[in-house]
């Protein structure tokens, strides 16, 4: 995979969130990642946690049919 900026980065987690898919987020994050948000009381560490942790998230979203999005 080739070097991605900044912004690339975002516009990929920005799409993640939008269509509540992992895969296209997956092939970017690196091993060692380090998640943190203001909603989440402890950063989530390597790529592993943080698939989990969107699954979660996304199983959630689906299932209440919320329609939160980011900005790409």
């Amino acid at each position: 995979m080739k070097n991605l900026t900044e912004q690339e980065i975002l516009r990929i987690l920005a799409r993640s969130w939008n269509t509540l898919s992992i895969p296209i987020l997956e092939e970017v994050l690196h091993t060692n990642i380090i998640y943190q948000s203001q909603w989440v009381s402890t950063p989530i560490i390597g790529k592993k946690e943080l698939i989990l942790h969107l699954d979660s998230k996304y199983r959630k979203s689906k299932e209440t049919d919320s329609e939160a999005t980011c900005m790409s």
